[in-house]
């Protein structure tokens, strides 16, 4: 297996004899280009694949919930590479949009209405390169109490 992160510079990288590949040694954020070719046990070896590449991107951050003095509060654990988070929220379940940022890995929306549910949404937002941001998380939501 080869290894560019221009898409023209290929390394030799690592070899298996497995059908797929797992790599654990990257950097988020990176464009990662592979190419292979096969060996057989003669060490005969067959032509370069076709070259793939893939931008590492953060996990989307697996977000809780619960009230802070009657108030939404969200908490999550530090994502690898984020920079900061975006969170997204909606009072229908369906159309969310952007409503703040923090560097913290917690949110408390101060100006929540009572009675109001809400439902939210963070993504991890990579500083390197902005096509590396996470997915948003799975939706939590709550009702405002104060």
């Amino acid at each position: 297996m080869y290894r560019s992160t221009d898409g023209k510079t290929f390394k030799y990288y690592d070899s298996t004899t497995k059908a797929s590949y797992t790599n654990s040694s990257t950097s988020i954020g990176t464009t990662y280009y592979y190419k292979v070719k096969s060996v057989n046990s003669n060490n005969a070896a067959s032509d370069y694949s076709v070259s793939k590449g893939i931008l590492c991107k953060p996990a989307a951050p697996t977000v809780s919930i619960n009230r802070s003095n009657g108030k939404p509060k969200l908490s999550w654990k530090t994502v690898s590479g984020a920079t900061k988070y975006w969170i997204y929220h909606s009072t229908d379940s369906k159309n969310f949009s952007y409503w703040d940022s923090t560097t913290k890995t917690s949110y408390i929306n101060s100006g929540a209405k009572k009675n109001t549910k809400y439902y939210y949404k963070v993504k991890a937002v990579c500083a390197s390169n902005s096509n590396a941001n996470s997915a948003q998380s799975s939706a939590v939501s709550i009702k405002a109490t104060k």
